[in-house]
């Protein structure tokens, strides 16, 4: 049987830089696309190892991993205070 893995992240367990880092990412998911861990850092204000926890903290092995999914439409960003990880490809209009 293939279980499917979808978890549901709530915010409020996130470190106040993985917030910020989120908060950054929520605006524009593409920038974890288009730019380096290193960019996306300075971008939102926040050190590579803030950017490298939240991926990690959001069930990821990192950020290569994190943008891999982004690209299969694999993460959803709420704004209800939760951020779905799944990976079922979700076809969303924005």
């Amino acid at each position: 049987m293939n279980e499917i893995n979808t978890a549901l992240i709530y915010i409020g367990d996130l470190s106040e830089s993985e917030k910020k880092v989120l908060r950054f990412i929520m605006k524009d998911p593409n920038v974890v696309i288009q730019y380096t861990i290193q960019q996306v850092a300075m971008m939102a204000g926040t050190s590579v190892s803030a950017v490298q926890r939240f991926t990690k903290a959001v069930g990821y092995s990192g950020y290569r991993d994190f943008r891999a999914a982004i690209v299969d439409g694999q993460v959803i960003f709420c704004h209800l205070d939760y951020l779905i990880r799944s990976p079922i490809k979700w076809n969303i209009e924005r």
